[in-house]
């Protein structure tokens, strides 16, 4: 498997080098690549990036300068190296340590192959296991490969053992979800359809028309894919467009809406009856939107490009509005594990740009309107403290209580144990004054 590990190494650096997002670095992966191998690749590219400060840390026992002061390149590979040795038991200690030095020749790194062969044969003398640090705050961000201060925040928010067990879950590959497409077809007439194609599907515990799927491989391949049968949402996401409570001959507005996914599920329960703007700021995106609605067979969904943060005026009163901000995303670390090493500091605008979108979307609403705030992170800046703000600063909307929110207005989910669904924030705000 010589050649798939350069494919990864090419892979990591290019997410390292370019700040590219892991999964869209990995759907453009070379052709010709069978199962086995793509599996291969994802499976080292994904591991190691979740896994960095794991591996960086059983990498500074063994080195004489800091890890980040390494050649990229060679970094790289010596985190592959360690990983495939803690983590793949289907590779063989001898084959991780040998590959890894080949590689360094595949990547025109010769020099650094003794390097490379003795680190790697000398965590293997060293008995080839983890060993964790003393100090329980470092064991914790080594043993999760999290950086303190995002264990410290998580734990002084939701407590130790939920920050844990969200922690270790973000280490676990996310499902593939998907959303049965009513418009078409019916949960138990995909699943049979599904299983016709070579693919077993379960309903998902907790939303009705959720399926999880297993060795689905390419979801383009699927005929029932191709035909519009469904489309992939996570559950947190199905959760956020339920509490939005949207019916039949309604006006819906999704303001940040690409890549579409709760415009299409809205546009289900409004049985395809009404009127559905999904919006985006980026024009590729709001052509993602058209194509996603054209292959459902949606037609009130109605794209827009529109930056969310200004107000448009002369728009008429929506009854329903979705409010799915843009964010940190901490919430999805186990599809995007690299946005758990993003410096914090980057962070510091967000609430300001979020609390902009509520505030603008907040003038569409007409009275009794109801507006859904939602993010895929579990920062507080970015969830209660945002919706917090617009209420204290707007008498004129309250916080509604929803049945999809466990009678709440608002509710936080932590991937887990009992949770398979992404970490998410949903708020639920009514207008109760009248619209100026």
């Amino acid at each position: 498997m010589g050649g798939e590990r350069k494919i990864a190494l090419d892979a990591l650096q290019k997410i390292e080098e370019q700040e590219s997002y892991s999964n869209l670095v990995l759907e453009r992966l070379p052709g010709g690549l069978g199962a086995r191998e793509r599996a291969f690749v994802c499976a080292l590219v994904y591991g190691v990036l979740e896994r960095r400060i794991t591996l960086d840390f059983v990498l500074s026992r063994y080195l004489r300068r800091p890890v980040e002061k390494l050649d990229a390149p060679v970094r790289a590979i010596l985190r592959m190296g360690v990983y495939q040795l803690l983590y793949m038991d289907s590779v063989p200690p001898s084959a991780a340590v040998n590959e890894s030095v080949k590689l360094a020749r595949a990547a025109g790194k010769t020099s650094a192959g003794s390097l490379i062969n003795g680190v790697l044969r000398a965590f293997l003398r060293d008995g080839g296991e983890l060993v964790l640090p003393g100090d329980p705050k470092k064991a914790a961000s080594v043993r999760y490969s999290a950086p303190q201060w995002l264990v410290s925040s998580l734990m002084e928010t939701y407590g130790e053992a939920a920050a844990a067990s969200f922690l270790e879950h973000s280490l676990v590959p996310a499902p593939l979800t998907v959303r049965v497409n009513t418009l078409k077809t019916t949960p138990q007439a995909l699943i049979a359809r599904l299983r016709d194609e070579g693919v077993e599907a379960a309903p998902a515990r907790g939303e009705e028309s959720a399926l999880i799927l297993k060795d689905s491989g390419s979801l383009l391949g699927l005929p029932s894919f191709r035909e519009g049968l469904f489309h992939v949402q996570d559950l947190s996401s199905q959760l956020c467009v339920r509490a939005l409570d949207v019916r039949p001959g309604m006006r819906v507005l999704d303001a940040c809406a690409a890549p579409g996914g709760k415009s299409f599920t809205a546009a289900q329960y409004m049985e395809n009856r009404g009127e559905l703007i999904a919006c985006d700021i980026h024009e590729h995106k709001v052509e993602l939107l058209r194509q996603g609605a054209g292959r459902l067979g949606i037609n009130i969904l109605t794209p827009r490009q529109r930056d969310a943060a200004v107000p448009q005026e002369g728009e008429a009163a929506f009854e329903r509005i979705l409010c799915d901000v843009p964010c940190s995303g901490l919430g999805i670390m186990r599809r995007k594990p690299e946005i758990k090493y993003k410096d914090p500091a980057k962070y510091r605008e967000l609430p300001d740009l979020q609390y902009k979108i509520l505030e603008t979307s907040s003038h569409y609403m007409g009275r009794d309107s109801i507006l859904i705030y939602s993010t895929c992170t579990l920062r507080r800046e970015e969830n209660e403290q945002v919706v917090d703000r617009f209420l204290d600063g707007h008498p004129g909307f309250a916080p509604c209580e929803r049945e999809a929110l466990g009678g709440s207005w608002r509710r936080t989910l932590l991937t887990g144990e009992d949770y398979s669904g992404d970490g998410f924030f949903i708020a639920a705000i009514k207008r109760t004054g009248t619209k100026k």
